[in-house]
């Protein structure tokens, strides 16, 4: 269980708190802080919605397309360096969670 960043970035951890998204209670509405929370938020609610056959490689290829724009996008790069970065932490934690996958 890994915080990346905001309430929804990281192995594990969904809405702010340590626990995996299939096993989240919480409120999907629960607040993002930013567009890579947003998409990690999105993210797990897929994986969840598919029950004890979690997330699928569909669903993380999407994540890693909106993370790979806010690493791309040069605004981010000069004036939000540290969103940057953890946005490229999304990317590598995904790729390697990929190899995981079942769908």
């Amino acid at each position: 269980m890994v915080k990346i960043h905001g309430n929804w970035c990281g192995p594990d951890w969904t809405g702010g708190q340590k626990v995996a998204a299939k096993d989240y209670k919480g409120s999907w509405n629960y607040k993002a802080l930013d567009k890579l929370d947003a998409a990690c938020r999105k993210h797990d609610k897929a994986c969840a919605s598919r029950g004890d056959k979690g997330c699928c490689r569909r669903d993380d290829d999407k994540l890693i397309r909106a993370a790979s724009k806010i690493t791309s996008n040069p605004i981010n790069l000069i004036f939000k360096p540290t969103l940057t970065y953890k946005a490229a932490a999304v990317i590598t934690a995904i790729n390697i969670a990929k190899i995981t996958r079942r769908c």
